[in-house]
């Protein structure tokens, strides 16, 4: 998202000249969107040293996932969790 006109043919088109989309943007693509660009990638890059808890083995509460996806709008996929309660 942010580059307008960019879909995903045109950004496949981009990576495979460039490699990666730094590349791109050092190449002087997408000026004005280069640093929103760099904060998109980074929000979307999997932080493989984030710290996970150790969490204890738990039943899913279906029918409070219920609850919580139908305030959010999502009342179809909110009766599918109920359906499994």
């Amino acid at each position: 998202p942010g580059a307008p006109g960019v879909g995903p043919g045109r950004a496949a088109a981009v990576l495979v000249k460039h490699g990666t989309l730094e590349a791109a943007l050092e190449a002087g693509g997408f000026p004005d969107r280069a640093e929103a660009l760099r904060e998109y990638r980074r929000i979307a890059t999997l932080q493989t040293d984030a710290p996970i808890p150790e969490l204890p083995d738990a039943e899913p509460d279906w029918a409070s996932a219920a609850a919580v996806l139908e305030r959010w709008g999502h009342a179809g996929l909110g009766q599918r969790l109920r359906d499994r309660a």
